[in-house]
């Protein structure tokens, strides 16, 4: 997933500088915890610290290693297995964490495993084990190499031994002489296995794809034997955690699981704690656990009770960005399931967040003209006032559901579709936009660039297509150029247009004269994203980073910049890049560039006669967008807001008088005035206020408690980290019960400054989603819309809850409301349940409607 970075060239050699990077990530792959900071290898976000000494954990820090997949720590330093490298980071000070040291003793590096006992580490690269003293963080220095016979999955290391999880082998290798490890026993397992911990004479590991736990006797290394073993509803077992005889094992798909091994020859199973997403990770501190979760970012768990772990901390924020520009001093991000994030950028070392902006349908591309940011999304393009970056606020959306790009020449927007090829819209009255044109012969138009009256598309399956646009009510095709093959992005710089493409990369083209547009130069480069040109250069955006050109010399690129993540924009501002990647990072260029190269004159290649219109093509999907989020509002800030610097009126584009035509109406804001939204809440499913207390079911995020005692200004303060996704929530005498997925959880929100689970009512079934939830006086009902049921739960003791009774329907039920004696059930109709005896509830009546229902509310 990708998100912005920002990258300056600043410097006497060629190597462009990470100058800031932001911390959204919710891929996990391992955690390590140390004081108040726990360390999250996030993949292609590097190594993110989070402070995780209040039960709201908070970003400090992130070091910018590659791929980062396991974690090791010792007295304020991080190893880092990043496959490309051992990477050393000291994190003494967590929000200024840096790179100090990498390690590839043998190029090119595979490096995913790694432990560290002392100031000795011991890592897997490929089929290897390398052995590095770390004395000196700085400067690690290789004492010996084992060579496996295959790809070890995991290493631990325990007295003079390291244990090599290989294959269907646990290897174990005498390392008491690092300058020469040698082998000295070995088991074959039953299976595969994943991972290894060793305590005592035992070894605990975890089985590959095949629901298996083990132990074995290692008193003796020379012969190991299997000593126990027990099923586990897991695929795999990614790692191990440890406390005395109970052991914790992040399982995949199964999430964490709690084994008994006080007899390491009957191992039971005692408990266990599901995600919205993998366990990869676990890390036992005290009475909590820490879990990476991929797609789920980095979970606590209070194991108090191991055998039934709860929630206790959670830190995840969607990464994955699709737009970037960069207008003065700001910067603005597209996230698609967060929505426009703004940066003050006037010291891009520093670079400060401005209030997110939360579109309905997300957001996908931005541009900037004057006051106002246009962005594309899943619902048609938002029209945003950001003359107060502080406080953005909407002020029209043009209905529309195909949008791909977006180009902005004076009062004109130009809409590239997936469905309708090209729209024109007058946005004189950004209010008001009206559409005066359109081009619809043709479809799946990915991106758009426009000079002077020429609209330059990349089109998915024609390829490069120019459209004069002087008239907007009457468009006509100038030329064709169709050798570059499923095109994602083009731009223009004088005569020649650069087309890039995810099939065959860069083309270089001369449009000079649309209608025979020829090939001047080419480069071949797999998943190549966007385009930039900018004084001389041309950025090409690829699935692994940054290419840079000449235009001089387009078919040789002079450099690059390597990423562990997808580059999906890139916006350029003098020797700065900003990058849509996994976030926002800013990049330095080197003010010191290799020359110039000097290339024999290129023929041109003619363009090929037409051919036949191919088989028209699916159209491809907008990216999907989680739950709706409401419009945004302005927060107030009682800092100044930072200064935009003057953007220069962009030249009128020639049009002669529109014909009028149908459009479709703007969305009009008006009537209610937006006061505040917030950052924190994943995404707001549900809400209800008590006592200027209002408590959000925030998905993921769990119950968010604000204080909206003074409406415009709320304040966080809290919140209740439920183990699902939260849907629907409801309060009675100091609880609030939540529809959470695949369960009901209890809160207790008597302090709502330290709200916590009381209790989980899980479902009896294998397989159900709690979708809505009615209390009324001690009893709870409970929607389940996979199965079709209803339960009915006596909560008169909110920590211990009692199952009255279930009720069966044949079809889904979305949602549940209480009145009286009866129970109105949206379930593909309105269904009527006695449930005066709820031991044995009872249909009273059913009524099919015409379409779906999804909720009931009885009035009388």
């Amino acid at each position: 997933m990708e998100a912005l970075v920002a990258i300056s060239c600043m410097g006497t050699v060629f190597a462009p500088t990470v100058l800031w990077r932001d911390d959204y990530f919710d891929r996990a792959y391992d955690v390590v915890v140390s004081g108040n900071s726990a360390f999250v290898a996030t993949g292609a976000s590097g190594v993110v610290a989070v402070d995780v000494s209040q039960s709201l954990f908070s970003f400090q820090g992130v070091c910018d290693t590659g791929y980062a997949y396991e974690l090791a720590h010792a007295g304020g330093y991080v190893y880092v297995a990043d496959n490309k490298a051992l990477t050393i980071c000291d994190m003494r000070t967590p929000s200024a964490p840096v790179v100090v040291a990498t390690m590839c003793p043998t190029e090119p590096c595979t490096i995913t495993n790694i432990d560290l006992v002392g100031s000795t580490v011991y890592f897997t690269d490929s089929t290897k084990m390398h052995i590095a003293d770390v004395t000196d963080p700085v400067n690690p220095k290789l004492l010996g190499t084992f060579a496996a016979t295959a790809l070890p999955r995991d290493v631990h290391v325990a007295g003079s031994y390291a244990y090599l999880a290989i294959g269907t082998t646990l290897q174990i290798v005498n390392i008491a002489d690092p300058s020469a490890p040698t082998g000295a026993g070995s088991l074959t397992m039953p299976t595969g296995i994943q991972t290894v911990l060793v305590s005592g004479s035992v070894a605990y590991v975890g089985s590959w794809n095949s629901k298996n736990f083990y132990t074995v006797n290692v008193a003796n290394p020379a012969a190991p034997s299997l000593t126990g073993q027990v099923s586990v509803p897991v695929s795999s077992g990614y790692d191990l955690a440890l406390d005395g005889t109970t052991l914790y094992m992040a399982g995949g798909n199964g999430g964490l699981f709690v084994l008994d091994v006080s007899n390491p020859a009957a191992p039971t199973t005692t408990g266990s704690h599901r995600f919205l997403g993998d366990a990869m990770g676990a890390m036992y501190v005290g009475t909590k656990v820490y879990v990476a979760v991929y797609n789920g970012g980095m979970q606590r768990l209070d194991v108090s009770n191991p055998a039934t772990p709860l929630l206790a901390g959670r830190y995840m924020k969607y990464g994955g960005a699709s737009g970037v520009h960069v207008d003065g001093n700001l910067a603005f991000l597209c996230q698609p399931y967060l929505g426009l994030r703004m940066f003050d950028i006037t010291n891009p070392s520093a670079v400060a967040e401005l209030p997110v902006y939360r579109p309905f349908g997300g957001c996908n591309r931005v541009t900037v003209a004057g006051s106002y940011a246009y962005i594309t999304s899943s619902t048609g393009l938002h029209i945003i006032d950001i003359s107060n970056p502080s406080a953005p606020s909407g002020v029209a959306i043009f209905n529309a559901n195909d949008l791909a790009d977006i180009w902005v020449a004076g009062q004109t927007v130009y809409l590239a579709g997936y469905t309708v090829g090209l729209r024109f819209l007058d946005v004189s009255t950004p209010a008001s936009p009206k559409q005066v044109g359109s081009y619809t012969a043709l479809s799946g138009v990915n991106g758009i660039t426009v000079v002077g009256t020429t609209a330059y598309l990349a089109v998915y399956d024609k390829g490069l297509q120019m459209i004069d646009v002087s008239v907007p009510s009457n468009p006509t095709l100038l030329g064709t150029y169709p050798n570059a093959a499923k095109p994602e992005r083009v731009a223009v710089s004088g005569s020649v247009a650069y087309v890039v493409s995810s099939v065959n990369g860069l083309q270089v083209v001369d449009v000079s004269t649309p209608s025979a547009p020829t090939q001047i130069g080419s480069y071949s480069v797999s998943k190549a994203r966007g385009v930039y040109v900018s004084d001389g250069i041309v950025y090409v955006a690829v699935d692994w980073g940054v290419l840079y050109f000449y235009v001089q010399g387009p078919t040789v690129p002079f450099g690059s910049f390597d990423i562990e993540g997808q580059t999906m924009e890139l916006h350029v501002v003098g020797k700065t890049m900003y990058l849509a990647d996994n976030g926002l990072r800013v990049v330095s260029m080197p003010q010191s560039l290799p020359p110039v190269p000097t290339l024999a004159p290129q023929t041109p290649v003619p363009t090929p006669a037409p051919t036949p219109a191919p088989t028209p093509i699916p159209t491809p999907v907008p990216t999907p967008i989680p739950t709706p989020v409401p419009t945004p509002i302005p927060t107030p800030v009682p800092t100044p807001a930072p200064t935009r610097a003057p953007t220069p009126a962009p030249t009128p584009v020639p049009t002669a008088a529109p014909t009028p035509m149908p459009t479709p109406a703007p969305t009009a804001f008006g009537g209610i005035t937006l006061q505040w939204q917030d950052d924190y809440i994943d995404s707001a499913r549900s809400v209800v206020v008590v006592n200027n207390i209002a408590y959000v079911a925030a998905g993921r995020s769990g119950v968010v408690l604000l204080d909206v005692s003074t409406p415009a200004v709320p304040k966080l303060l809290g919140a209740c980290h439920t183990q699902g996704d939260s849907r629907e929530v409801v309060y009675t005498g100091g609880y609030v019960y939540v529809a959470d997925y695949s369960r009901m959880t209890v809160c207790d929100v008597s302090n709502p400054s330290a709200p916590s689970v009381t209790a989980v009512f899980a479902c009896p079934s294998s397989s159900c989603t709690i979708f809505d939830v009615a209390v009324v006086g001690n009893t709870v009902y409970l929607s389940d819309m996979s199965v079709g049921k209803l339960y009915i739960i006596d909560v008169t003791d909110p920590s211990a809850l009692k199952l009255k009774g279930t009720f069966t329907w044949n079809k889904r039920i979305n949602d549940v409301f209480v009145s009286g004696k009866y129970a109105y059930l949206a379930a593909d109709g309105l269904v009527v349940v006695d449930v005066s005896n709820p031991a044995a509830p009872v249909l009273k009546t059913a009524m099919n409607t015409v379409h779906s229902t999804t909720c009931v509310l009885v009035s009388g």
